[in-house]
This record gives structure tokens, C-alpha cells and sequence, in this order.
């Protein structure tokens, strides 16, 4: 039976996950990089004074959105890209530093790995969906902790 009022459900559902909810496209909302430097800028913009008088270097790097698109589709497609990439750096120069180890290693049980071919899946059936959420959602965790200085992100896996 469901509780009654939306406190008593909002109550249910703390004691049932006492560690939170998350939403994978308000995660990916919030999750910004360091914006990319313009190569062809002015040079002696590296040099420019902020309103407060500070050289503009001496200000945290400019962000940009991680994820331009918020579909789930589509915040798949970039962590998937980005988590290969990790893998491939590794595999060609031995592995990465740990604070650069983005890497997620999915393993489907024997006899259910359809969905290693993306020709094979399905947008909205609720095995793919279930199975790129929780990737991106490990993926963007994995990424927040690199980003705060985790000092072992193996204990993130």
C-alpha cells in the first residue's frame, strides 16, 4: 500500500534509500569541466585585469556544461565515449594515473550481454535503460571524485 500523504511517502522512500536519490540528467546538469582555451585568442588576454584588478590568471579557469545534451541517450553516448577513452589511454601506455582514471569496466552475467552491441539496443526497454543509467551514473560519480581529489579511486568501482 502506498502511505497516504506525501510526507508519509517522502518519509517511505528515505528509510528505503537512506543515502538519497539522484537523477542522472539534474547530476549531469550540475557537472561542469574547465572550458578549452582558445589557441587563436589574444595573447595578452592571458594577461587581462579582471574588474577587482587581479591578472585573469590569477581567477579559476572558466567551466562549461560536461554534457550538451541532457538526454539519456546522449549523456550515455558522451560517458561511454569518455570511459573508452580512459581504457585506450591505458591499454597504450600501461595505466593512467589515478587521478586521470575515469575507467568503467561493465561485465554482463553470462548469456545476458546483448546490449555490448549498440546496434542491439533499445531506447526505453528497461533493461538498456536501467543498464546506461547506472553507467552514466557510475561514470559521473567516478568523474566527481577524480575531480575532488579522491586518492583511490579503485574504492570508487
Amino acid at each position: 500500500d502506498l502511505p497516504a500523504s506525501l510526507a508519509d511517502f517522502k518519509e517511505l522512500i528515505g528509510e528505503l534509500f537512506p543515502a538519497g536519490v539522484y537523477d542522472t540528467r539534474t547530476v549531469g546538469k550540475k557537472m561542469t569541466v574547465v572550458a578549452e582555451v582558445d589557441p587563436d585568442a589574444d595573447a595578452d588576454a592571458d594577461t587581462a585585469k579582471t574588474h577587482d584588478g587581479k591578472d585573469q590568471e590569477d581567477e579559476a579557469p572558466a567551466r562549461r556544461p560536461m554534457f550538451p545534451e541532457l538526454r539519456l541517450d546522449r549523456l550515455y553516448a558522451c560517458c561511454k565515449s569518455e570511459a573508452e577513452a580512459s581504457v585506450a589511454a591505458a591499454a597504450d601506455g600501461g595505466a593512467p594515473r589515478s587521478d586521470d582514471d575515469t575507467r568503467i569496466v561493465v561485465r554482463f552475467a553470462e548469456g545476458h550481454d546483448r546490449y555490448k552491441d549498440p546496434s542491439k539496443a533499445i531506447l526505453h526497454e528497461a533493461g538498456y535503460d536501467s543498464y546506461i543509467t547506472a553507467f552514466c551514473f557510475a561514470y559521473m560519480r567516478r568523474f566527481s571524485l577524480q575531480q575532488r581529489g579522491a586518492s583511490d579511486l579503485r574504492a570508487a568501482s
